[in-house]
């Protein structure tokens, strides 16, 4: 079977799965049974799980599919979450040099959108306000969002707002910056939307 033939979304393995799962005309409770709750089924469609390997080759079985090529996909985007939450921990820790090394690595991992914003949030950390700015606009003109998992969305959306609110307070633009710190808080981990809160990176922007 060609990926093409299956789903529009070959970045996202468990849209390819829920993908399969219709193709073979099974109900989310038939590929279920004896593998995992039709619950834990749905939230593993959905991107909200990510299934143990046992399991994968159980679901892989049932839908008659290869079972290291489906193992392949889920070992790469587990590679790729681990990326992004080591982007996403340089990047909070406001650590330029840190970032710089996760970016030079993550770039074969990641989507180039979220390289983009996270060399903006870098430059802007460096205080390299101009050019923070001018990565922050090519992330947007020539990527734009791809698809992404909630939390990775959230993250590169938080990064996004923080890059805007550093640049609008580099220019004395207190009204823009605070607007763009509020919506930083409210993409970010709540962890870090009460580090924001409490000041930690304030002075910073």
């Amino acid at each position: 079977m060609r990926r093409s033939e299956v789903s529009g979304h070959p970045s996202l393995p468990w849209l390819r799965l829920a993908a399969w799962r219709k193709r073979r005309g099974l109900s989310q409770r038939a590929l279920a049974e004896g593998i995992v709750t039709q619950t834990m089924l749905s939230h593993i469609e959905r991107g909200r799980v990510f299934p143990s390997e046992a399991t994968l080759v159980q679901l892989a079985r049932r839908l008659e599919l290869p079972e290291e090529e489906l193992l392949a996909e889920w070992r790469a985007w587990r590679g790729r979450e681990r990326m992004r939450a080591r982007l996403w921990q340089a990047a909070v820790r406001r650590d330029a040099a840190a970032l710089q090394a996760e970016l030079a690595v993550a770039a074969t991992v990641v989507s180039p959108f979220e390289i983009a914003v996270y060399a903006a949030w870098a430059a802007a950390i460096a205080g390299s306000w101009r050019e923070a700015d001018r990565r922050l606009t090519d992330a947007w003109l020539q990527h734009g969002m791809p698809d992404l998992p909630a939390l990775a969305r959230r993250r590169v959306l938080a990064a996004s707002a923080w890059v805007n609110a550093s640049v609008a307070a580099s220019c004395g633009r207190g009204l823009a910056a605070q607007y763009w710190r509020d919506r930083a808080r409210r993409f970010a981990d709540t962890r870090v939307a009460a580090q924001i809160s409490e000041g930690a990176h304030q002075k910073d922007f």
